[in-house]
């Protein structure tokens, strides 16, 4: 019985970690980090690597992932709030503009959790 309501327990703090923001400003001429996601245990250790595919690519610049390094962004309110003090590992979308390019662009992408779950996610770049 004891084992059942720790395993229970544990679940609740397992959780992936993605950036949701629709909108990112960046400069011209540089590369920027638009999009990063990881999933992690209450220790803060990691689930297993997390799968992250552009489904459209922007029209007006490129995007690359790599896995690396990153701080996660939980919210303040999620038991994984102290993981973000940790370089943890992340699947990590950037994005560099057309040379001189000024304006909006968007990219789409599909990010795959070790567990199988799955989340879209479209992001509008603003470049200036």
């Amino acid at each position: 019985m004891r084992m059942t309501a720790l395993a229970i327990a544990m679940t609740c703090y397992l959780g992936p970690a993605f950036a949701d923001m629709k909108q990112y400003t960046v400069p011209m001429n540089a590369t920027s980090i638009i999009g990063h996601a990881g999933a992690f245990n209450a220790d803060c250790s990691s689930m297993g690597e997390t799968v992250m595919r552009v489904t459209t690519p922007p029209q007006h610049g490129t995007v690359s992932v790599k896995h690396g390094l990153f701080h996660s962004t939980f919210l303040a309110s999620n038991p994984l709030s102290a993981c973000n003090a940790k370089n943890l590992p992340h699947a990590l979308l950037s994005y560099k503009p057309e040379k001189g390019f000024i304006g909006e662009d968007s990219v789409s992408y599909e990010i795959i959790f070790p567990d199988g779950r799955a989340k879209d996610n479209t992001v509008t770049v603003t470049v200036k």
